[in-house]
């Protein structure tokens, strides 16, 4: 894969459909939840449940709290840095955990607060580069009110 040196990062076609980004850089997941209520649901959809009743759309913080993770070492894809890490995070704004890519240049443990943010990692399936969505450690972290 040959990355073009002139390409400016993107966010890949496939997650546009899944986040939303503020001007301050917050990033903003699009969830849905049914139209007759429920339990909210990402990636977004447009029906849920058995009876595929439609659904509205939600903005939700990226904020939350570590629930794993883990430093992968195998060669890893996309051109993403060797010692990527992993795992999920429990939501603060729904009752949601999600599975990402976590800054790996920081020290973060499980009940370590984070939030969502776009970086420049890697590339896309062109070999171009591309923003991804990656925790990173939110400011004021804290790990209060989690158990030991």
């Amino acid at each position: 894969m040959t990355v073009a040196a002139h390409s400016k990062p993107t966010l890949p076609p496939e997650l546009m459909a899944q986040y939303h980004v503020e001007p301050d850089g917050r990033v903003l997941l699009r969830a849905v939840r049914s139209a007759r209520g429920g339990e909210v649901l990402f990636p977004p959809r447009q029906f849920s449940g058995p009876d595929l009743a439609p659904t509205e759309e939600l903005l939700l913080s990226g904020d939350g709290r570590v629930n794993c993770l883990t430093r992968v070492r195998v060669r890893p894809p996309y051109e993403l840095p060797p010692g990527y890490m992993i795992g999920f995070v429990d939501l603060d704004a729904a009752p949601l955990r999600l599975f990402g890519l976590f800054d790996g240049e920081t020290e973060l443990s499980p009940g370590s607060r984070v939030a969502l943010r776009l970086r420049a990692i890697g590339v896309d399936n062109d070999g171009n580069p591309c923003l991804r969505p990656i925790f990173v450690p939110a400011s004021g972290n804290s790990k209060e009110g989690t158990a030991p």
